[in-house]
């Protein structure tokens, strides 16, 4: 996404771009889940571009996994009864609080995992669900990132040189210099006084061996 965009492989001119920000929206609204034209490039539409593109990326996602979850979840959790079963349980017991069990539920609960009994079959269809919401992820993150790096290999392949097409290395920045010859010298002082000091207690040391001797 950081780079001059193909279309079946062939860059195109700067001139050859013909849409604008609303012509980019109304695509992205008609094509929500489809991927938008790649016929743009970063240096026209600037972060507007990078933000379709990541909001292409969730909604992608999104959509597989509503509708994987309205095929494999839905389904099994709706045909279950637990919930039913626990609530006319406590109305059998008079509305009594026993061991401290009390339930309460919305009609919005039979459609989550609460109503399936334990050690249902039907739980196998949410494990599947989170090997597969998991895998699919970063299948997902991987393919967009592969497709971020290709684009950028392009655009370095395709553009001019210089501008946005290198990174700037930055060398000549104030202060830098001084800041290390500074530091360099206070480090040799240090050094210096530190070998001073210890040659004078090692002279010491040598002239007290010296008077004892004597």
């Amino acid at each position: 996404m950081y780079a001059a965009l193909h279309v079946r492989g062939v860059a195109r001119q700067d001139g050859d771009s013909e849409v604008g920000l609303a012509g980019l929206v109304a695509r992205h609204a008609r094509g929500a889940v489809r991927q938008f034209d790649l016929s743009l490039r970063i240096q026209q539409h600037d972060l507007k571009l990078v933000c379709c593109r990541h909001t292409t990326a969730g909604l992608e996602q999104f959509f597989v996994l509503t509708i994987w979850c309205i095929i494999f979840i839905l389904p099994p959790n709706l045909s279950s009864n637990e919930i039913n079963r626990l609530l006319a349980e406590q109305e059998g017991q008079n509305g009594t609080v026993v061991n401290g069990k009390e339930y309460k539920f919305t009609d919005f609960d039979k459609y989550s995992l609460s109503n399936i009994p334990a050690s249902s079959s039907k739980m196998w269809a949410h494990l599947v669900s989170v090997y597969f919401v998991v895998l699919f992820t970063l299948w997902h993150c991987w393919r967009f990132n592969k497709d971020s790096v290709l684009l950028r290999i392009m655009f370095l392949g395709n553009s001019r040189r210089g501008g946005p097409s290198h990174t700037i290395l930055v060398t000549d920045i104030p202060g830098v210099n001084e800041a290390v010859a500074k530091g360099l010298a206070q480090q040799r002082k240090m050094e210096k006084t530190l070998r001073k000091s210890m040659s004078m207690k090692s002279d010491g040391k040598s002239d007290g061996k010296s008077d004892g001797d004597l």
